[in-house]
Parts: structure tokens; C-alpha cells; sequence
């Protein structure tokens, strides 16, 4: 059981619209699109991928990248960093603290699957798959990302996302680390939401 936390200023009511459940990006990705991302930015930089015009930054990246790959960590890092009407992506954190971010409403997602993680080997991706069942099993390096998804493949996974360990303040303080989404997280997964600060209640 994988248990993520996301801080999000819309209420409850917003999350369970119908015409648009769960958490989505600003810009969103088909799961197409995030597959051909990942390729081109850790495995193939001949990769044909089209990322919709309201992406700016990325597609930035993309232009800039001069033919060559330019590999997960420098994604996530890019990703992380956009916080406007332009990210591609939905954060989430593995602790409460969730980023640091502050909002009235905060969420508990739960992934009841295994995930498997792939560690960014410099400009590339390690061919090594570890399969996880847990936030406590995911790779705790401050330096590199992992490519997060439901299936041992890219080609076969529904659910694409990024992780990084966050700075610790001390050894002793509790993990924190972020899982930036490139793909939706469906209702579903979206168990529990807490108003400013107060007791955990059922969605």
C-alpha cells in the first residue's frame, strides 16, 4: 500500500465533479504522450513526441536539448519547479507535509498495487526494474529521479510519474519525498480529505 498526500485549495465537492474527477494537470498529457516524454528524454532523443503549446517550459526543454537526452532528473527538476497555469503534472508527497505546500483541503491518495521504479543513470535510465510495495521501498536518493509506473514497461503502464527524496532537515526527521504524476490520479484512489488541519474524513 502506497499512501501519498496532495495539499489542493479547490473543496471536496470539486474533486468528485463528475465531468472531471480526480486530480488532473493543467496541461494534461494523454498516457501516449507521457510515454513518448519519457522516451525521449531518457532513452531515445529521436523519439517523435508531441506536448500540447500550453506546456511552455517543457516544450522549451525539449527545444533546447540539441539532439541529445536530457534525462529524468533534469525533467523532475524542471516539473517541480512549475507551479503555474503551464505544469504538466500533478504532485503529491509521501508525507503530510506534502512539499511544504499550504491549502485548505488536503488529500490522502492510496495505491493499493505494487509500483516499479527505474533510477536515472546520467543521461539515461537504468535497464534494472525493482518492483515496490510501499512508500518505505522507494529509493531514497537526494540526487537522482526514478521513473515511477504500474507495470514493468513503459509500453504497458496506465499510470507514469516521477520521484525524488526530498532534503531532509536533520537523520532523525520523518522521509519526505515528492511523486510528481504525469499521469491522472482517478477518484478512486482519492480515500480521504482533511479541512484545515482537522480530523480525516472518508471521501
Amino acid at each position: 500500500m502506497f499512501t501519498l498526500y496532495r495539499a489542493d485549495s479547490r473543496p471536496k465537492d470539486k474533486i468528485k465533479d463528475p465531468k472531471k474527477p480526480g486530480f488532473r494537470a493543467w496541461v494534461e498529457l494523454s498516457l501516449g504522450q507521457s510515454q513518448d516524454l519519457i522516451r525521449r528524454v531518457a532513452i531515445n532523443f529521436q523519439q517523435p513526441v508531441a506536448i500540447p503549446q500550453g506546456a511552455t517550459e517543457v516544450n522549451r526543454l525539449l527545444a533546447d536539448s540539441n539532439g541529445r537526452l536530457i534525462g529524468l532528473t533534469t525533467l523532475y527538476e524542471l516539473i517541480r519547479n512549475v507551479v503555474s497555469s503551464t505544469t504538466i503534472q500533478v504532485s503529491t508527497a509521501t508525507s503530510e507535509v506534502t512539499g511544504g505546500r499550504t491549502a485548505d483541503t488536503k488529500y490522502k491518495i492510496e495505491l493499493d498495487f505494487p509500483l516499479y521504479q527505474r533510477k536515472a543513470q546520467r543521461s539515461g535510465l537504468s535497464p534494472e526494474v525493482q518492483t515496490v510495495h510501499s512508500v518505505a521501498e522507494l529509493a531514497q536518493s537526494r540526487v537522482d529521479a526514478y521513473l515511477i509506473t504500474d507495470t514493468s514497461t513503459i509500453d504497458g503502464a496506465s499510470l507514469i510519474a516521477l520521484y525524488k527524496e526530498s532534503q531532509r532537515e536533520s537523520e532523525s526527521a520523518p522521509r519526505n519525498g515528492e511523486m510528481a504524476f504525469l499521469t491522472p490520479i482517478p477518484l478512486k484512489w482519492i480515500t480521504e480529505y482533511q479541512v484545515g488541519g482537522g480530523t480525516w474524513q472518508s471521501m
